[in-house]
């Protein structure tokens, strides 16, 4: 077999893997946890970005996931309702609105954080350092191909 038709058979079996894991992933709560809030992943990723961002316009929001700026408008629109995210037209140009977390949803992204970090613990569980390291560096290789 030649190395291209190898790598192509390995890089099917992995598209099958990974298309697995991430369904297994998904389908468990603990990696996008339901919440009093009944958040849907989308609303979760929004709420862990402003996490991380502090605050950010909502077109950095929509860029951040790949979503149309009318879907970014829904999900933003039912955390502002939950009163999870602030919403604030800038003096300087009232077009740009930035959104912050309020402290309960700094409280929410608390909560799912540490759902993750058990989800984690418990899957990883088995697995010795060594291989949660080379998880972790293919991983990374990953991300930063996709950035």
């Amino acid at each position: 077999m030649e190395k291209n038709d190898q790598k192509e058979q390995k890089l099917a079996e992995f598209q099958d893997v990974f298309q697995n894991v991430f369904r297994k992933l998904k389908k468990q709560n603990d990696f996008f946890p339901k919440t009093k809030y009944n958040l849907a992943d989308g609303h979760i990723l929004i709420l862990l970005y402003l996490s991380k961002k502090g605050r950010c316009t909502a077109s950095e929001v929509t860029s951040y996931l790949g979503i149309t700026s009318g879907g970014g408008t829904v999900l933003t629109s039912t955390l502002f309702k939950h009163h999870l995210i602030d919403r604030v037209r800038l003096e300087s140009d009232r077009r740009v609105i930035q959104l912050s977390l309020t402290e309960e949803g700094k409280k929410v992204v608390n909560e799912v954080i540490k759902q993750r970090a058990e989800a984690f613990i418990e899957l990883f569980r088995d697995m010795k350092n060594e291989e949660i390291d080379q998880v972790t560096n293919v991983f990374k290789k990953l991300d930063n191909l996709l950035t």
